[in-house]
């Protein structure tokens, strides 16, 4: 993200400048950890979406300003795929923690929009 920045003409200044998720969720077991995951792999989907506008809106690929949405590029799906089966094994072999994994997923998705929406 910082390379897009500074690709795009940003100075280090403003880099530093920019508001850090200060408010991250607690993290205190595999589960959690797992559950923040889901969200930010998940995350790479929505990227690849990002990515096909603005290459197509503002010309920005990869190489200049866009590699922070464009995540693992054309693997992102394979990844996912990949992530999302190890996230079930998992899962299904610590069902009693099924919960926590849930849980950690949407404490992420609040502390992200918290953070953004400040």
């Amino acid at each position: 993200a910082m390379h897009d920045l500074m690709t795009l003409g940003w100075s280090q200044n403003a880099i530093d400048a920019i508001p850090r998720c200060m408010r991250l969720p607690a993290l205190r077991k595999p589960a959690e950890i797992w559950g923040c995951l889901y969200v930010v792999e998940g995350s790479t989907l929505g990227g690849q979406v990002i990515t096909r506008m603005v290459k197509d809106r503002l010309h920005l690929t990869q190489e200049n300003g866009c590699a922070f949405f464009a995540g693992y590029g054309q693997q992102t799906a394979a990844m996912w795929r990949e992530f999302c089966g190890s996230l079930n094994t998992f899962a299904e072999d610590h069902p009693a923690v099924q919960e926590d994994i849930v849980g950690a997923a949407i404490e992420t998705f609040v502390r992200f929009e918290e953070w953004v929406t400040c």
